[in-house]
């Protein structure tokens, strides 16, 4: 046998020793972690208090509350362009009295008063002549006994006019 082939063999040897050791030590450091981890997670359950399970419950509350407020809130302006849009677009001698708007369908149900029937022609035509208005129905037109003409009025507005109303309202 060659005369290298000892060292190399306790070489070897002093390797898998220092191997061997080393994964002892390593294996015992995880198992003391992993210990201390166990403790750790028992102290924060400890901590989880009736206390702090009602607040966290609170806070999500406020949390939806919050989300259902935010919905509301851009709901109303919606609403609120659309009025700015038919403060835009009144006859002046006409008075819209009852006001139905459905966002999901894009339609809008008006009554109005007009001082007599020429006002109201001239507010059919201003509304006739809206690009953001798909359809037009009027109904219920009654000439009251002070000679005010009492009307109804079923909008159907364009698929993006909410689209464009919160882009640019005067468009």
């Amino acid at each position: 046998m060659p005369g290298w082939i000892n060292p190399l063999l306790g070489f070897f040897l002093i390797v898998l020793l220092a191997v061997v050791l080393v994964y002892f030590f390593l294996d015992r450091e995880v198992a003391s972690l992993q210990g201390k981890i166990e403790d750790l997670d028992i102290e924060i359950a400890s901590l989880r208090t009736p206390a702090v399970n009602k607040l966290e419950k609170e806070m999500k509350a406020l949390s939806e509350g919050i989300t259902r407020f935010t919905e509301l809130f851009e709901k109303r302006q919606l609403t609120a362009d659309v009025f700015g849009f038919f403060s835009e677009i009144c006859h002046p001698r006409v008075q819209f009295r009852d006001f139905d708007l459905s966002v999901k369908d894009a339609t809008l149900s008006l009554t109005g008063v007009a001082d007599n029937f020429r006002v109201l022609g001239e507010q059919i035509l201003i509304l006739q002549h809206e690009e953001r208005i798909q359809q037009l129905q009027m109904s219920g037109v009654v000439l009251t006994d002070e000679g005010f003409v009492e009307f109804k009025l079923s909008i159907k507005l364009a698929d993006d006019f909410f689209d464009k109303t919160l882009n640019n309202p005067k468009q």
